[in-house]
């Protein structure tokens, strides 16, 4: 608990307070005020009272790679899943965030975990479609039995390397950063 004195009274603020506090950070993609929270005692695994959601795992959802970074480097539990046991990155496939999946990948999150139904991150892969989650997924090691030859053939996957991917994935956010600020010099 901590003591904020606001105009001669003390203000008690839970650590409820603040892991809801962090949760609504993660909603709205404010690293600082995710700090802030932490800083004041928020437990960075707390999961809202609904579906169970962790910050790390909206922030997947929400495609907010600097809020899911920072939470991973503050040690966010990369396998706590919600109440229907979809994890961040189950949530990195079902949301076709590939570049998401490598970063969770190299953060030791389990590619094999299950959710409420027995579904792995590969059943909603194939599934879905999400062609370069599949693959990342397929060369990382992930359980192949969610895949019937009949999903194999229809997506005809390669198997690309998770280091060249994440190269790949730096090197076209910089060439849009660039073309964005020719853009901002240039004008429309």
């Amino acid at each position: 608990m901590q003591t904020i004195v606001c105009n001669e009274r003390d203000i008690v603020m839970s650590d409820t307070v603040w892991n809801d506090a962090l949760i609504s950070a993660a909603v709205i993609g404010s690293v600082s005020d995710m700090e802030t929270a932490l800083n004041n005692g928020a437990n960075i695994n707390a999961a809202d009272s609904g579906l169970q959601e962790t910050a790390l795992l909206l922030s997947v959802q929400n495609g907010d790679m600097e809020a899911m970074e920072y939470l991973i480097a503050h040690e966010a539990d990369v396998n706590q899943a919600n109440e229907v046991g979809i994890t961040p990155l189950m949530a990195a496939v079902i949301y076709d965030r590939p570049h998401f999946l490598a970063k969770l990948i190299m953060s030791d999150a389990d590619m094999n975990a299950e959710d409420k139904n027995g579904a792995r991150a590969i059943f909603f892969a194939t599934h879905l479609g999400t062609k370069d989650c599949l693959d990342i997924l397929c060369k990382s090691g992930a359980h192949l039995e969610d895949i019937s030859i009949g999903q194999a053939d229809k997506y005809a996957f390669e198997l690309i390397d998770i280091d060249d991917y994440m190269k790949e994935r730096q090197a076209a956010e910089k060439q849009k950063q660039r073309n964005l600020r020719r853009y901002i010099k240039r004008g429309p």
